[in-house]
């Protein structure tokens, strides 16, 4: 969400596979200072799964058969209810809650499930238990109509809102350990201040085609960027990863301002490269849409709720119970006007325009990694020559490193040839790992440019001084020519050292002739 939450101690991920060039003394001592972080890291990350396999599934609340209508009329039987199930009853992870048809049936399985929170303590903090109740409400036509499960967090795992990252980072381990036949593909997290608008509309309605494979995470975001309080995210290795670099945010940096906290820790995690690629941003209004103003006087099209859309998100909203209130009563009434079919929503076209768009994008980036992936191995050839040539000129150490990232390349050409993100990886790597060559061939380069400047000097000296050329106009032509050919590859090819160090002694060789043959003449003169 993006509500101004309290300002909380900020934190990070650490940089584990930057390699540094450091004396073995230094190493040594970074080598011990990392293995340290590796294993509080480790340990860590341990006793969080702990956590959250005792707390989270240990006291999650899994309506029971008795709440599943959240029966408002009699509330206060339902509230405690609410609170002795909550504290007595213990669950399993694979036990969600499973919708029921009004037929008493179970619905067609799914495989999206449903995750949110729903503190108890929060609640009556806000005076609005039964408006929140009522909003996860909401979601019961939906849920039965296409078959979602449904998990709701009922205690805090973490401090403050860093049970959300925690909570779901606890629901994808535990799917991961099914079979993968059993698990569900993806996740739906939704804050306890989302009411279903329009249950007609499926969760499938914005999932990434089959071709959009790679992509793992779907948000929103606002003017405050990216809003994770209603998103998709994929069952997979890749959104574990995720989602422990964001609960661990604040261990491995404490100093970074998280002005929004988990959000913004999430917001910074998907900057990295390993996650930078993988994620995308849909429009706000598919399933993140804020309320309008009550009175109409004003409409973002683009953030705010329009009629036939699936959801409203109060977040930030002053006073949100009241505001939700507004939208619940016309959500329970089930008014033909707002549930429209999925046909008569703008959502076939839009979802369309926008996968169309992509695959457009898809295939610019394809062809931008096929134009890099040719320039890598141009690239590769040349090194292969350069590190023949003045490899012994460089350490041992440094020599490894760039062998090291040669067959990196060559990997990433090998099986990831049209990711355009993995091969400037491969490429960043090693232009990093090519530096001491670099400088090697860079004085290299200097002298041989200096001796190649000197060599036309001495040339173009050699043609003013002996004016009298009769009978070696050809060598002097020759000469004109080879110093031509050399300050053009010097301009053209500054960086061809062979080729100017061949260039240069055809000209060398030409002008000595020069010298001696207009020599021997003036000494026949005399």
């Amino acid at each position: 969400m993006t509500s101004p939450y309290t300002r909380f101690s900020p934190g990070s991920l650490s940089d584990n596979f930057q390699k540094w060039k450091i004396s073995s003394s230094a190493q040594s001592k970074l080598a011990h200072k990392s293995l340290l972080r590796v294993v509080g890291a480790f340990f860590v990350v341990f006793g969080l799964l702990l956590l959250t396999r005792n707390l989270v599934y240990g006291s999650a609340f899994h309506i029971p058969t008795n709440l599943r209508g959240f029966d408002i009329i009699d509330y206060e039987s339902y509230k405690q209810s609410f609170k002795a199930y909550g504290a007595s009853q213990h669950r399993y992870p694979q036990d969600w809650h499973v919708p029921v048809n009004p037929s008493g049936g179970i619905s067609v399985a799914s495989r999206i499930g449903k995750v949110t929170a729903l503190f108890y303590g929060d609640i009556i903090h806000h005076g609005q238990e039964q408006t929140f109740v009522r909003a996860i409400r909401s979601h019961d036509t939906h849920n039965q109509r296409y078959g979602y499960p449904m998990l709701i967090l009922r205690h805090d795992i973490l401090q403050g809102t860093w049970s959300k990252p925690a909570y779901i980072l606890s629901a994808l381990l535990e799917e991961m350990r099914k079979p993968e036949k059993d698990r569900l593909e993806w996740l739906f997290w939704f804050d306890a201040d989302t009411v279903i608008m329009n249950p007609v509309v499926p969760l499938e309605t914005f999932l990434p085609p089959a071709a959009h494979s790679n992509i793992h995470l779907l948000v929103t975001s606002d003017p405050h960027g990216i809003n994770n309080g209603i998103f998709l995210i994929a069952v997979n290795a890749w959104s574990i990863e995720l989602m422990a670099a964001v609960v661990a945010y604040t261990i491995f940096r404490p100093k970074d301002y998280l002005e929004y906290r988990d959000q913004s820790a999430l917001s910074l995690v998907l900057e990295e490269p390993q996650f930078a690629k993988n994620y995308l941003i849909l429009p706000q209004r598919w399933f993140n849409a804020y309320q309008n103003e009550q009175d109409g006087s004003s409409t973002n099209t683009q953030m705010q709720f329009q009629r036939g859309d699936f959801c409203v998100h109060f977040a930030g909203v002053p006073n949100r119970g009241e505001a939700m209130k507004v939208y619940l009563d016309k959500a329970e009434r089930h008014l033909p006007e707002l549930e429209l079919d999925l046909q008569l929503t703008g959502y076939p076209r839009e979802t369309e325009e926008y996968w169309n768009k992509q695959d457009g994008m898809v295939e610019k980036s394809k062809s931008k990694a096929q134009s890099m992936a040719s320039e890598a191995e141009r690239s590769l050839t040349q090194i292969d020559i350069d590190l023949g040539t003045y490899g012994p000129q460089i350490s041992e150490i440094d020599r490894k490193d760039i062998e090291y990232a040669i067959e990196v390349m060559r990997r990433v050409l090998e099986t990831k040839r049209d990711n355009e993100s993995a091969l400037g990886r491969a490429t960043a790597k090693l232009e990093k790992s090519l530096e001491p060559l670099n400088k090697v061939m860079a004085e290299e380069s200097r002298m041989v440019l200096k001796k190649a400047h000197a060599a036309i000097h001495s040339a173009e000296g050699a043609l003013m001084s002996y004016k009298d050329t009769q009978g070696h106009s050809e060598l002097a032509a020759r000469v004109q020519t080879q110093t031509q050919n050399l300050r053009e590859t010097i301009v053209e090819q500054p960086h061809q050292l062979k080729g100017i160090k061949e260039k240069m002694e055809n000209l060398l060789t030409e002008t000595a002739e020069f010298r001696t043959a207009i020599g021997s003449n003036e000494q026949s003169n005399k």
